[in-house]
């Protein structure tokens, strides 16, 4: 809004033409034209600089996060906010400093992501040897909307299947689900936390298809227990409130090479759909 136009506009007005507009806009029958005009003048001028000064502070939140430790330290804040939300163990958040973020720019992940748009963000990576997190932190309001979780297993953990062989030697995909994953956690709760972290309002559960892995319309129900999705197809969730007709992915997987078994916990924005 800028009020020296619109005071501009009403002054090239005749005086019978400007009350009319005065009292549509007011309801004022007696006031005089030309003091209403200052009047209207002024107001219009206090809203171009509140105007002004809302768009600054927009503008301020987009850059919420400037620098990569900034990101680092939010990344790890909200961590533990999505432990303390029961989505993920402990045991999964872990807050070393060997940290690394990187400023991405926005994009269109085009067709194979349902032209799902990325705004600004950080991929924030934390390593340990018994594990990782790989997250998106966005740089407007500083939340995780893409997360990739990874525990390694231990030897002592249960062995399943038959063993994946390697040039160099043969590997065991190991159970540790449970060091991800709360064992009581269901689909329809996850979905809900995720909600309430997001500010979503609600989410509907999808069917999952693509082609590569011959997923056709795999279904899902909200009382599955979380821990079953292990080497499952992942699951696609709409939120209501997020991006219209574009999913949410949620998967948990696993995998293994000599030396090394782990399980993956994914959940957010951009799956490897394509």
């Amino acid at each position: 809004m800028n009020g020296s136009y619109f005071m501009k506009a009403l002054d090239a007005l005749d005086d019978g033409d400007a009350q009319e507009t005065v009292q549509a806009l007011y309801g004022e029958e007696k006031t005089a034209v030309r003091h209403t005009k200052r009047k209207l003048g002024r107001t219009l001028l206090l809203a171009a600089v509140l105007v002004s000064l809302l768009t600054v502070t927009a503008y301020a939140a987009n850059a919420y996060l400037t620098s990569s430790e900034q990101a680092i330290k939010v990344a790890k804040r909200e961590l533990l906010r999505w432990e303390e939300l029961g989505i993920v163990e402990p045991q999964g958040v872990f807050l070393e400093e060997n940290a690394v973020a990187n400023k991405m720019d926005g994009e269109d992940l085009g067709g194979s992501f349902y032209h799902r748009i990325l705004r600004p963000h950080y991929t924030v990576t934390l390593n340990r040897e018994t594990g990782s997190v790989v997250c998106m932190v966005d740089t407007a309001n500083g939340k995780i909307y893409h997360v990739s979780f990874e525990a390694k297993a231990d030897e002592d953990d249960p062995i399943v299947g038959d063993g994946i062989e390697w040039d160099d030697g043969t590997a065991y995909i190991r159970d540790n689900v449970s060091d991800l994953i709360p064992d009581d956690l269901t689909l329809d709760a996850l979905c809900q936390k995720l909600c309430d972290y997001w500010g979503f309002t609600g989410y509907r559960i999808g069917d999952t298809n693509y082609a590569p892995y011959d997923y056709e319309n795999v279904q899902y129900k909200g009382d599955a227990l979380v821990r079953s999705l292990w080497r499952q197809p992942f699951v696609t969730v709409y939120f209501e409130g997020d991006q219209e007709g574009v999913p949410m992915y949620i998967e948990v997987d696993a995998y293994a090479y000599p030396g090394r078994s782990a399980t993956g916990l994914l959940i957010g924005t951009n799956h490897g759909v394509g």
